[in-house]
């Protein structure tokens, strides 16, 4: 150790000092001696914390067994700092991937050959069929097991069993991406493409040509995930009928329907379309063109369904008497959004006070204050 260390191996006296240090800067641990008795309940405390005291070498932490085991629990990642003598803590890591998976990647250099511990493994996690030999990937037993565990194995299966619809069925029933590594005839497998979108509705992205552009498919994915819409067949979207039934069901997809998506037809523009998202949620007229937004038949549908959608209607119509009542007989709280000629306007105050609870107004919307103000606004 060179003379400039600010630790001195040989004073032990210093040792209740270094642990306070350690305690509040893991990374001195790479200057202490490992002559030095550390091993004490400060220095459990401060693994537990920071378990990536393991990567020193000064020895204080590799060659005790307790402390290997307390650190690998922490962070597995320790388990690769650990002296040789130690890698039979397997079971105990096993343990530790069965709560989380991600944990595998720790131990394949050390699973490798063993038969009995990769099945464990593969029973436990799924994604351990990595690490397995190719027999084991053209198990169906096998396979099917991992792929009911985690989905997302069937990244490491046979060719053969790819393209086997019982296999792949589990796999997409548990991870709907997974469709992603079937082959490509399961990618066109209406049973296999609908089970993979009902377990997640972005899994679309992975079916074939054709079953991205099916409409039933397509609605079941859209209606799981909505980003599925970005997913789906171009094809489908820019056809009409389809278009209005989902957004007779979910009006704010509309967001998504314009030619920044990359369609031909921008229904943002298109009156009946939007007239249908808006009866079905108000507030996606904050989507719509100005025109619309000043349209006073599309607006008072909006409203109908959600008086607050008078917060996207134009200027033009907030201070409109019928569209600023009609949204506040909706919702009350929809008071805020009206122009400033109607809060200027002393008639429509005193509609608005009469309209509502004037002290819950004002707790709600205004600093508390003497509530016989009428000044609501």
């Amino acid at each position: 150790m060179s003379s400039n260390t600010w630790l001195d191996e040989e004073n032990e006296n210093e040792n209740k000092r270094i642990r306070k240090i350690l305690l509040m800067e893991s990374y001195a641990l790479e200057y202490v001696s490992s002559e030095i008795n550390l091993f004490n309940k400060d220095v459990w405390k401060a693994i537990s914390h920071f378990p990536e005291f393991c990567d020193y070498e000064s020895g204080v932490y590799r060659f005790d067994r307790t402390l290997v085991l307390k650190s690998v629990k922490k962070c597995v990642g320790c388990y690769d700092y650990t002296n040789e003598d130690y890698r039979d803590v397997m079971s105990f890591l096993m343990d530790e991937i069965t709560e989380n998976e991600d944990k595998i990647q720790y131990l394949s250099g050390d699973i490798e050959g063993d038969h009995a511990l990769i099945l464990d493994a593969i029973y436990k996690t799924g994604v351990a069929l990595k690490f397995a030999t190719e027999n084991y990937r053209d198990s169906e037993e096998i396979v099917l097991a991992a792929v009911s565990k985690n989905g997302m194995a069937l990244e490491f299966v046979s060719q053969r069993l790819s393209g086997n619809k019982q296999i792949v069925l589990a796999a997409v029933k548990e991870s709907g991406i997974a469709l992603s590594f079937a082959d490509q005839r399961m990618k066109d497998s209406r049973d296999v493409v609908l089970a993979a979108v009902r377990q997640g509705g972005t899994a679309i992205e992975y079916a074939s040509a054709r079953l991205r552009n099916d409409p039933k498919i397509a609605r079941f994915a859209i209606f799981n995930d909505e980003l599925a819409i970005l997913l789906v067949g171009k094809e489908l979207l820019n056809k009409r009928d389809f278009i209005l039934d989902i957004l007779s069901i979910n009006g704010d997809l509309l967001r998504f329907l314009n030619k920044e998506w990359g369609l031909e037809n921008d229904y943002q523009h298109d009156r009946e379309v939007v007239m249908i998202a808006v009866m079905n949620d108000g507030s996606a007229i904050q989507y719509v063109c100005d025109e619309f937004r000043d349209d006073e038949e599309i607006v008072l549908l909006a409203l109908e369904e959600d008086g607050c959608a008078l917060e996207f209607a134009s200027n033009r119509l907030k201070n409109n008497r019928i569209i600023a009542r009609a949204a506040i007989e909706n919702d009350k709280h929809a008071a805020q959004f009206i122009g400033e000629d109607l809060k200027n306007d002393a008639e429509f105050k005193h509609y608005v006070v009469d309209l509502m609870d004037f002290k819950e107004w004002m707790e709600k919307f205004h600093e508390p204050r003497n509530y016989s103000e009428v000044d609501i606004f």
